[in-house]
């Protein structure tokens, strides 16, 4: 959420996108809503400069790397027992987090 990749973006990578020795990662899709305003891995990301590499920080690194299955560069990195993860399941946890946060 603080890296500045969209969360469809970030729920759509896969194992193939994260490199770890060039220390990138490649956004090249986006999660989007199908004609049932069901979540599915869209073809592009949301707009055309949408499509580009991202820094791979140290702490970020530690989030993805033990999620990346190197046998599959298909797979996703954040799921839910398999399935894709929508945005807004994403946004009400990230709100509910904020609400009970204390500063």
């Amino acid at each position: 959420m603080l890296s500045g990749i969209r969360p469809g973006e970030c729920l759509a990578l896969k194992t193939k996108n994260v490199d770890i020795v060039g220390r990138k990662i490649n956004i090249e899709i986006s999660l989007t809503k199908d004609e049932d305003d069901k979540t599915i891995l869209g073809e592009d990301t949301k707009t055309e400069t949408g499509i580009r590499d991202y820094p791979l920080t140290d702490s970020l690194r530690e989030i993805l790397e033990p999620r990346m299955d190197k046998t599959n560069p298909e797979s996703l990195l954040f799921t839910n027992n398999g399935k894709l993860i929508s945005v807004s399941t994403i946004n009400t946890h990230f709100k509910k987090i904020c609400k009970n946060a204390r500063y």
